[in-house]
């Protein structure tokens, strides 16, 4: 019995830990080196992980495989953390607000390490799982990993060489339905030509293995997009694209979620291809709201006054300036939250509200509303009862154009009154002017002669 209670704490304690090892937090990295000369060469390994979504920290320290060009393990290198902090979530526009729920970190693992020339050169690979089961554009994802890995050149193409290195962090987010413009150019140490790409990240490690140590040997298979995602579709909307040139990314996402992209930049010297950097990276595509906007109530209606209330609806904003689009005056402006404006005729107005921002002066909003100025409208019948019945009958003598008319207790032209009294009559009239419903008592009928019954 005791070894039974041992045996299922050992189980439980495995599960545990995997489950721990490969809960889904994984977002993106890459992997850099450079030349130090002497067959030593400096090696930046840098991971994304999200702050909300997984349990472990970063893996300290993160297993290196060295494979030579046969997939043959020639080392594996324990390399440690040498900064960590939070990544900025930067908005390429001042008037939008960033989101509050989107949190990455960055960590930067830096080593030396010798490696001598040898025929086919190296690839140098970190592996984990798993990324976020939140992912919209993989496929199983839960059980997606990933692969960062750089390649050293044979030496009979050249005998020194540092790969591509990404000038700026990726942006963490970017927002639904804006143009979206980022700088994801790079710089080489020798100065080589570089061209850069969209391209679909690595697979790399499961939750059976999440650490895998040693890493496994090159070639790596890629994520699996989901349909109707693809490299040409990271995320709907306006494809993801990138100068080849320049390294400028631009993008107009349609969906809201987060989602698995790839950027390659190759180097090439003298035409010859030597090697590339892949930057492995999670965007969230999010609502990111305007800070000042400026929104009124519209249309506004007058109906019998030219007096029109305006009522201010916006938001984060200092200041206003209306313009009333009165073309009778000049001075047909305010500075009013909610002002009251008189027109000088019955019509229609366009009237124009700037917000000013109350955080930047460059993030001003701007509205234009409909004001509907309409005229009363006087309604008039006759009523005719010949014969003193209780049945009446109602003659329309308006002159303007009336689409419907009640009267009583909803009860349409002709109205028998089954008591002696006093009824108030009302006409509900749609104007054709504004298509405004008003309703107005017009006159009391009395009912002098109807016979009454005994009780």
């Amino acid at each position: 019995m005791k070894k039974n209670i041992i045996l299922l704490f050992s189980v439980l304690v495995v599960l545990l830990f995997q489950q721990k090892s490969y809960a889904t937090h994984i977002v993106g990295g890459e992997m850099n080196y450079r030349f130090l000369g002497n067959n030593l060469y400096e090696v930046t390994l840098t991971c994304y992980r999200d702050c909300f979504n997984g349990i472990p920290p970063f893996d300290d320290p993160a297993i290196i495989g060295v494979y030579n060009s046969s997939g043959i393990l020639i080392s594996t290198t324990e390399a440690f953390i040498t900064t960590q902090g939070p990544v900025s979530n930067a908005i390429n526009s001042p008037c939008l607000a960033p989101p509050v729920n989107v949190c990455y970190q960055v960590a930067t693992y830096v080593f030396n390490i010798a490696l001598p020339p040898i025929p086919g050169g190296y690839t140098l690979t970190y592996q984990r799982c798993c990324r976020n089961g939140s992912v919209i554009n993989v496929q199983n994802v839960d059980n997606t990993g990933a692969t960062y890995f750089a390649t050293i050149p044979d030496p009979s193409i050249t005998t020194f060489n540092s790969n591509p290195v990404f000038v700026n962090r990726p942006p963490t987010f970017i927002c639904k339905d804006a143009p979206f413009t980022f700088d994801h150019s790079a710089t080489d140490f020798e100065g080589d030509s570089l061209v850069y790409s969209v391209t679909i990240p690595f697979n790399g490690a499961d939750r059976f293995n999440p650490i895998p140590n040693p890493p496994e040997p090159p070639p790596y298979a890629r994520i699996v997009y989901r349909n109707p995602y693809s490299v040409a579709n990271v995320f709907g909307g306006t494809p993801l694209a990138i100068d080849e040139n320049t390294g400028i990314l631009t993008a107009t996402p349609r969906s809201l979620g987060q989602f698995v992209y790839g950027i390659t930049v190759k180097e090439y010297r003298n035409g010859i291809y030597l090697g590339e950097t892949i930057r492995d990276f999670q965007v969230n595509v999010v609502s990111c709201p305007e800070i000042t906007v400026a929104s009124i109530f519209s249309p506004t209606i007058s109906c019998g006054t030219l007096m029109a209330n305006f009522a201010n609806t916006s938001y984060n904003a200092a200041t206003y300036h209306w313009d009333f689009g009165d073309p009778s005056t000049a001075n047909d402006t305010s500075s009013q939250m909610n002002p009251a404006y008189a027109y000088a005729d019955t019509g229609d107005y366009l009237a124009t509200l700037i917000a000013y921002s109350a955080f930047n002066p460059n993030c001003n909003d701007t509205v234009i509303g409909l004001v509907h100025i309409n005229p009363v409208f006087n309604s008039y019948f006759d009523i005719s009862n010949e014969h003193c019945t209780n049945e009446f009958k109602f003659f329309d003598r308006s002159l303007e154009l009336v689409e419907s008319q009640i009267f009583g207790n909803g009860i349409l032209a002709m109205t028998l009154f089954q008591q002696r009294s006093i009824h108030n009559t009302f006409i509900r009239i749609l104007e054709h002017i504004q298509f405004h419903l008003s309703l107005r008592p017009i006159l009391p009928v009395t009912i002098p002669c109807l016979k009454m019954s005994p009780f």
